[in-house]
Order: structure tokens, then C-alpha cells, then sequence
């Protein structure tokens, strides 16, 4: 079962690569209603942070920047 796992992640995370080519260095999408153009993954990353900020505004606040990782670490 934890090969399966492994696997679709790997499937995943080749699927949003390919979808989002940031090596091309242009993508675009819409965000409430408006067509953005997005360079780099740190654009998108903020881009997609306040669109969840706007959608989620009365969601519980969580200040602690190890959760904020691909893998957690034992103390996230």
C-alpha cells in the first residue's frame, strides 16, 4: 500500500508539472473572475495564499511556519 502512495504522489506531482511549466516561464489562469498571468512558482504560491486567505477568512489561524512544508518534521 505505501508503494501505491509513493507512486501517486510521484503521478501527482509529474501531472502539476506539466500543467504549471514554469521552465517556459509563462502560465495563465483566473482568479475570481480575472485572468492573471503567473511567471515563476513563487507568484503562483502567492497568488493561491490570498485567494485561500480571501475564501477562508474566518478559518482558525495557525502561526507556525513548519507546517508550512512539503514534509513535516516531528516537531510540525
Amino acid at each position: 500500500m505505501l508503494h501505491r502512495l509513493t507512486e501517486a504522489g510521484r503521478i501527482l506531482d509529474e501531472a502539476i508539472a506539466q500543467a504549471l511549466s514554469w521552465s517556459q516561464g509563462q502560465n495563465s489562469c483566473w482568479i475570481m473572475t480575472e485572468p492573471v498571468e503567473i511567471q515563476r512558482v513563487r507568484t503562483f504560491q502567492s497568488k493561491l495564499s490570498d485567494l485561500c486567505d480571501r475564501i477562508y477568512d474566518r478559518s482558525m489561524i495557525l502561526d507556525n511556519e513548519l507546517i508550512n512544508r512539503r514534509e513535516l518534521t516531528s516537531q510540525g
